[in-house]
């Protein structure tokens, strides 16, 4: 093997023992909260957003709307303005 694909390799490692905790951690905080639920809505995105649950409430916008990632993150940016604009 030449220098580029141990490079590659280890990239690869690296990134795969940072990236399965990290899913395992997201995947076990959502089931405390009782989620994926079997008829979510834009009301537990609200909910999980509440909780200060950014990444799950992103999550939970995708199923619920089957959108994009960046649709997801546009709506929660949207949703707090509209939470902070409240509170003003």
């Amino acid at each position: 093997m030449d220098l580029s694909s141990l490079i590659i390799v280890f990239t690869c490692v690296l990134i795969l023992i940072i990236a399965i905790p990290t899913l395992y951690t997201l995947r076990k905080r959502e089931r405390e909260l009782g989620y994926p639920k079997q008829h979510e809505t834009l009301a537990d995105v609200q909910f999980l957003l509440e909780q200060n649950e950014e990444i799950l409430a992103q999550s939970c916008f995708r199923r619920v709307t089957g959108g994009s990632y960046h649709q997801a993150k546009a709506y929660i940016a949207h949703i707090k303005r509209q939470k902070s604009q409240e509170r003003k």
